[in-house]
């Protein structure tokens, strides 16, 4: 496609540069104070989905250019490219090129008929696939289409390794459906206004959205982010913003007036926060309109704490994880150690009856975790899963040792989870819940784990196919409020619908969603902990290690950051700012990105 992108468009060469390829780490130095921000986003409204990466402020240093950027922003691994980031050229040959993004949703795209009519004109079809299930990019759906950039809602007429960043830019990279960049209004004006070179024509008016997407990055950037969206109608005018930045049809009043109803909505907010209040001299700074607050402070701790609560198997893991956070327990929640997903739901149950989670085999009671459940005095064992998870020998042997019994288990896992919200809801009243896929999601729930306890909201495995299994649920303890933790992939637009009040939390992969989490759920600046688990990405059953320390994150209210065999850039964005007293390393297999953090602040 580049060469048609270069060649065929007469004009347009590069304004469809493609880009994305991974930056070192060490690419910029972490000491070393930006040169400036620019808003910057990823967007396939061609396709009626949204947003692959939402606006965000990104940073740029000295020798920055637009590509050094967008790869920061994606990360290694989630693109595909031709040219190399550092070339300066712009040419076919040799210029930075996106081919294609990380994206997994695979719904059918709803292209708007505006588009749909020029396909037609063409006498060209919709292809209904994408060409690679997890990426999204050039020849996708049509054979006119691709990634363009543009800049303050311009397109220029070269790549994007070419373009410097200057404080202030708003960069938008668009996924053109077809027509190389008419559907989206790509090359239509220079930044005096006048015709681009070689101009090709639009479809259609295309609305100035640049202002109104700079508001929301100030938003999604700040770090009382959730403090600032706990007013009402600060959240409703959120909400009403993306909905009319992500129709790619909106009219320029339509994205004139979400602009003034959110600005006017801060500023509301902010006057109600600066109302005297006795007993407090000093208040946080909700003020989305002074741009000074939309920039991360730098990160002042440098005496960090670490612990690692590594044994020498998941089960002494576990019992090391129990020791930590419990002298004695009444209670203790006892899961399979290697058949996890039945009790990937436990958390928030085991939280409410402040019990730890320990790890035994499914024939016998492993000897180690026997020892720890003596230790800790417990009385009553809580089995999650059913008799081939967890078998009624390891039942017998704990009855054996004068401990009350309680298996918690559905004849599935979708089941089971459910069955453990009942036995929530037995304890604690709940009016939120969170969902996960419940076949490809099981990393999100040990994202999702710690915050769900704290909130007393219940983990639901949701099957790919429906929801049926959960109305009653539902309906019977009037949920009002649905987090649903990963992509329209994971959970589809079909199945959101029939959700109460939904907000999707998820990125192009695991490790994006778990930073989204922590950006959202710990948005203060301070974290007293930060516990660091495998991601489960080599395989599943790795996972067992985040489950097992779920609860004790919980207690200390501390993020749970789930890793690779490296931190993702999502991840270091998300953590580089905060001020963390202490990390704990959990189970082995995760050392280089637990000294990646480290590092993030012993500068």
């Amino acid at each position: 496609m580049k060469d048609k992108l270069l060649k065929k468009i007469t004009g347009i060469t590069v304004t469809l540069v493609m880009c994305l390829v991974s930056v070192p780490l060490s690419f910029a130095d972490k000491s070393e104070k930006p040169k400036g921000y620019v808003t910057m986003s990823v967007e396939k409204f061609t396709l009626g989905q949204g947003y692959i990466k939402e606006p965000v402020k990104v940073p740029f240093y000295e020798g920055d250019r637009v590509s050094h950027l967008i790869t920061r922003l994606l990360g290694k691994g989630n693109y595909t490219n031709t040219g190399t980031v550092d070339d300066k050229s712009g040419t076919v040959e040799k210029g930075f090129y996106l081919a294609s993004v990380r994206d997994r949703d695979n719904s059918k795209p709803k292209i708007p008929q505006y588009i749909m009519d020029e396909i037609e004109k063409a006498d060209k079809e919709v292809d209904e696939e994408k060409q690679d299930p997890d990426f999204l990019g050039e020849f996708d759906y049509t054979n006119m289409s691709g990634w363009m950039y543009c800049v303050n809602n311009w397109f220029p007429n070269y790549g994007s390794g070419t373009y410097t960043p200057k404080d202030g830019d708003v960069i938008r990279w668009q996924f053109t459906t077809f027509g190389y960049g008419s559907d989206i209004g790509g090359g239509m004006i220079k930044p005096d206004g006048t015709d681009a070179d070689n101009f090709q024509g639009s479809y259609k008016s295309i609305a100035n959205k640049d202002k109104l997407t700079e508001k929301i990055a100030e938003i999604n950037s700040v770090s009382n982010k959730s403090k600032i969206l706990s007013n009402d109608k600060v959240q409703s005018e959120y909400d009403n913003a993306y909905r009319v930045l992500e129709n790619v049809e909106s009219s320029q009043s339509k994205v004139d007036n979400a602009l003034n109803q959110l600005e006017d909505a801060l500023d509301d907010s902010e006057k109600e926060n600066t109302k005297p209040n006795k007993g407090s001299d000093e208040k946080e700074d909700t003020n989305l309109n002074n741009k000074e607050n939309t920039k991360p402070s730098e990160n002042e701790s440098l005496n960090i704490k670490e612990e690692k609560l590594v044994g020498n198997s998941r089960y002494e893991t576990a019992i090391k994880v129990s020791n930590s956070g419990w002298n004695t327990s009444k209670n203790v929640v006892l899961v399979n150690g290697a058949k996890i997903p039945d009790a990937l739901a436990a958390t928030p149950f085991a939280k409410q009856i402040d019990a730890p989670i320990l790890l035994t085999e499914t024939e016998k009671l492993n000897e180690s975790t026997k020892s720890e459940i003596q230790r800790l005095k417990s009385e009553h064992v809580f089995i999650i899963g059913g008799e081939g998870v967890v078998s009624n020998q390891v039942k017998s042997d704990l009855q054996n040792l004068g401990i009350k019994v309680e298996r918690i288990a559905g004849s599935t896992r979708f089941e089971t989870s459910l069955e453990i919200a009942k036995k929530l809801v037995d304890k604690v009243s709940i009016s939120e819940m969170s969902v996960v896929n419940g076949e490809k999601g099981l990393c999100d729930a040990t994202s999702i784990a710690a915050v769900a306890a704290n909130k007393n909201m219940p983990i639901l495995l949701m099957p790919t196919k429906g929801t049926n299994i959960y109305d009653n649920f539902i309906k019977d303890n009037n949920v009002s409020k649905t987090y649903i933790i990963g992509q329209s992939a994971a959970i589809s637009k079909e199945i959101e619908n029939k959700l109460p009040n939904c907000e999707r939390i998820g990125g192009i992969d695991r490790n994006e969603t778990n930073a989204k989490i922590v950006s959202k759920f710990y948005g203060g600046n301070d974290l007293s902990n930060v516990f660091v688990c495998k991601n489960g990405s080599v395989k599943e059953n790795q996972l067992i290690d985040a489950l097992s320390v779920g609860v004790l994150a919980a207690k200390e209210n501390a993020p749970v950051v789930i890793v690779g065999d490296s931190l993702s850039n999502p991840q270091i964005n998300t953590l580089k700012y905060k001020n963390v007293t202490k990390i704990t390393q959990i189970g082995g297999g995760c050392e280089k990105s637990f000294n990646e953090i480290k590092g993030l602040y012993t500068k």
